[in-house]
């Protein structure tokens, strides 16, 4: 029982140095990416072609047309432009045409 405890004790060390490693190759490539939009783009575009080489799978990305990342400005929120101002509608004190109603004769 001693052994059991003593073995999963060292598995937990030794998973938690390889996040704390990992994390640290994370942060540096945060870094190595900031200092190089267009490399960000490269590894994005990289990132995108592995998901679709996934054998037996069927992958649907909603990918924006504009990467910001490539220096390219976004035309507005969500890349849509504006909306200008609409017309407004007539309000209920103001009186609208009846359409001409049809009269029978008797």
């Amino acid at each position: 029982m001693f052994v059991s405890i003593k073995r999963e004790r060292m598995a937990r060390v030794t998973l938690a140095t390889a996040e704390l490693q990992a994390a640290q190759k994370m942060i540096d490539a945060a870094s190595l990416y900031e200092k190089s939009p267009r490399g960000m783009g490269l590894r994005w575009m990289n990132i995108l072609y592995e998901i679709g080489q996934q054998p037996g799978t069927n992958t649907i990305m909603l990918i924006q047309s504009i990467m910001p990342e490539a220096e390219v400005p976004t035309i507005g929120m969500f890349g849509f432009r504006p909306i200008s101002k609409k017309k407004s509608l007539p309000s209920s004190s103001q009186k609208k045409e009846k359409p001409p109603t049809e009269q029978t004769e008797s």
